[in-house]
Order: C-alpha cells, then structure tokens, then sequence
C-alpha cells in the first residue's frame, strides 16, 4: 500500500492516512506537507479531500514541516506531486455533508 496523502499527494508519510479505502481506522497522522490531519480534519472539520486541497492551494499552497520541505518547492513541483494523488481511492470520513 502507498503511504500517500490523499490532500497533496506527499508520497513519504509514515503510516497509512486509513487502514482501508472506505476511511477506516484513520492513522491521525499529520501530512508534513499541507497539514491534513487523518481522522481529524475530514470528519471534525467535515471538509472532503479537494476542499481541503483547494483551500491549501489558495493559501499559498505552503509546506508545513520546513525540516520535511523539498529544496525546491514551487507551483509545478506542488502539481507534480498532485499526480500522486491518483495513485489511491480514499474516501474521506465526512459525517455531516
């Protein structure tokens, strides 16, 4: 299984963002690089993957963890690594929407 966030497509999380597709056990860690917290934001925040990603993208899209951060990081590098995201199906634990 790939370890990639579903929000920004950061392919070198620690643990898996949910123990399955359908949002289950979700592992509460925070994406290093847009701050998404699994577990946390799509179900207390009730935000699904793309309005969290779009809401990113139009702060300024910023890394979150600098000690994590690519040397360089910029708009077609953040879209390169978008493409990740195509890579896995999770479904966001959104409980109110």
């Amino acid at each position: 299984m790939l370890k990639i966030c579903p929000v920004c497509g950061y392919d070198d999380l620690e643990e898996l963002p949910y123990s399955d597709n359908n949002g289950s056990n979700p592992s509460h860690e925070v994406c290093p690089c847009c701050e998404f917290e699994f577990g946390y934001d799509d179900s207390n925040l009730n935000k699904t993957f793309n309005e969290y990603r779009n809401d990113w993208i139009n702060n300024g899209f910023i890394f979150f963890l600098e000690d994590f951060k690519p040397e360089i990081w910029n708009f077609d590098i953040m879209n390169t690594q978008l493409n990740n995201t195509k890579k896995i199906n999770y479904i966001p634990r959104i409980f109110n929407k």
